[in-house]
């Protein structure tokens, strides 16, 4: 009798408006028996708040190093300091080199002191660029291949902007999705001989004196090539 009396008493005290609870001990008690519905909103609540803090870290990171990004392009874009030839003076051409008296690359000439240099696959027995102003890409532009060769010395971005110096004239660089007035060159140490290269199209609507000014972290440098009808 005292046995029967004991199992009741232990099954009322699990007992809570008719439901019964199987409860674990030390565990939170909730009437009606609904501690497991409970235990998984409340996982489902914690995974969220974890998936919404993740995502708000990721925002954050993503946008301070966008934020450097654009802030490595801002200090490149220096004022132009390029050159002024008046009319009827000669142009004042950097001499060429070629490429392969310094560099893993072929004959081409490489303009300038580096350590990036414009590599002009095609030029004139005086070193011009030869420009075809009939098989480009572009309607009204002519266009000379440009082969930039960055130096193993060097693995930041370079940005590169140019202009005609003897009369009113921008380069272009011809890309995908557009002509846009610049060329930028993230940087990396490249994979031939730590060498690394960016082909382009450069693009003009008239043959003249022009300049490339050629921006990195640490150098500014400038290089002025002629152009003529290929």
């Amino acid at each position: 009798m005292c046995l029967a009396a004991e199992q009741h008493d232990l099954g009322m005290a699990a007992w809570d408006g008719g439901a019964a609870l199987n409860v674990a001990p030390g565990s939170v008690q909730l009437p009606f028996g609904r501690s497991s519905t409970f235990t998984l909103l409340f996982r489902r609540f914690v995974l969220r708040r974890v998936l919404l803090i993740g995502f708000a870290v990721a925002v954050v990171t993503g946008s301070t190093a966008s934020a450097r990004s654009n802030d490595v392009w801002t200090r490149l874009h220096r004022p132009l300091h390029l050159p002024h030839v008046k009319r009827g003076q000669a142009c004042p051409r950097t001499a060429g080199v070629p490429a392969n008296q310094f560099s893993p690359y072929g004959t081409g000439l490489a303009f300038g002191r580096g350590p990036v240099y414009p590599l002009i696959g095609l030029t004139s027995d005086d070193g011009s660029a030869l420009v075809n102003m009939r098989s480009s890409i572009s309607v009204g532009w002519g266009g000379f291949k440009v082969l930039w060769i960055t130096a193993p010395s060097y693995t930041g971005p370079t940005l590169i902007r140019g202009r005609r110096i003897d009369a009113r004239g921008l380069i272009r660089f011809q890309e995908d999705w557009g002509k846009p007035k610049e060329l930028m060159i993230w940087g990396g140490r490249g994979s031939n001989n730590g060498w690394s290269d960016r082909a382009s199209e450069e693009l003009v609507r008239t043959i003249g004196c022009y300049a490339f000014q050629i921006d990195g972290t640490t150098f500014s440098r400038v290089v002025v090539i002629d152009t003529a009808l290929e």
